[in-house]
């Protein structure tokens, strides 16, 4: 508030960032007749989630790929016998310094499995398993730490030393949408089947195809999508390294 001027708007300054979809990805699986007509079992049921999985693999290590030293300068540095949950707290304090949001599912941090075990003998957590919450024992999971939803990431890469990142959700971005069905550019000339299924948890859609070979006897489910991924705001991500 001004006392000569009131209220003065100020404009808010936003920042586009373009996400090019240059990724295709699909994963197809296929049985002959031999081995459909050996069981009773609903094979491509049975392979869907294993279908599904692989496909998110791939766009998450797409995105896991952008989390260098070129695309976010910050880092804290730990060596894997001296992590605990005091780093953890140091990281959440750099973004807060930078202004990055706080608050439930605005922090991420993932950890190699390495750093994830670690963590989880942390004393203070171990202590907390004991007295509250028998999971982190039971079954391996972390609760939130300093802020942060701690996640268990084997597939993270190892460039840079690269040990952990911790994130708000405006540091990665992708973006996805299925791809064309190709089947209506003839009508009629297609065999088999085609359409969009959408996961209900995450809200994204893929395209679902099958068909069948005759020649070879063989039965074919494919699912696919286009993708892009892209860095988004640096002062959002904290990585963490080991040297």
């Amino acid at each position: 508030y001004d006392a000569t001027n009131g209220w003065v708007d100020q404009d808010a300054v936003m920042t586009d960032v373009s996400v090019t979809l240059n990724k295709r990805q699909g994963v197809p699986v296929t049985f002959n007749s031999e081995t459909l007509s050996s069981t009773a079992r609903r094979l491509f049921e049975e392979i869907a989630p294993a279908q599904a999985y692989a496909l998110a693999k791939s766009m998450v290590d797409a995105l896991y790929a952008l989390i260098t030293s070129g695309n976010y300068s910050n880092a804290t540095t730990q060596a894997q016998n001296g992590f605990a949950r005091s780093t953890v707290i140091g990281m959440g304090v750099a973004l807060n310094k930078r202004g990055v949001p706080q608050g439930a599912q605005n922090r991420t941090l993932l950890l190699n499995s390495d750093y994830f075990g670690t963590l989880a003998s942390d004393s203070a957590i171990v202590t907390l398993a004991a007295y509250q919450k028998p999971e982190i024992i039971e079954a391996g999971t972390l609760p939130d730490v300093h802020g942060f939803s701690v996640v268990d990431a084997p597939n993270l890469p190892t460039t840079g030393n690269l040990t952990g990142f911790g994130f708000s959700k405006s540091a990665l971005l992708i973006v996805a949408r299925p791809d064309s069905d190709y089947t209506n550019i003839l009508p009629g000339a297609s065999y088999g089947n085609v359409q969009q299924v959408t996961d209900p948890d995450l809200g994204l859609t893929v395209t679902q195809v099958q068909y069948v070979n005759h020649q070879l006897a063989t039965a074919t489910q494919r699912i696919s999508l286009l993708y892009g991924v892209a860095k988004g705001q640096v002062a959002a991500g904290q990585r963490l390294v080991s040297a």
